[in-house]
């Protein structure tokens, strides 16, 4: 899915969960280089994530 949001083959996924969350929900750290267009990126994996009924929260972590 992350693939076809980017539009790459150059990506990666991690799952994790935080330290800080008493509940231990896992989260997703999604890695592309080169990304032309973040914005567009951002639009094809939200309308995946809700065409297969995830419910999200994205945030932006570029370093």
């Amino acid at each position: 899915m992350w693939q076809e949001a980017a539009q790459s083959s150059d990506v990666s996924v991690s799952r994790r969960t935080s330290a800080y969350d008493q509940a231990k929900q896992p989260y997703y750290e999604l890695w592309a280089w080169r990304l032309h267009d973040k914005d567009a990126v951002e639009r094809r994996l939200r309308s995946l994530l809700e065409s297969k009924g995830y419910l999200f929260g994205l945030a932006d972590m570029t370093l």
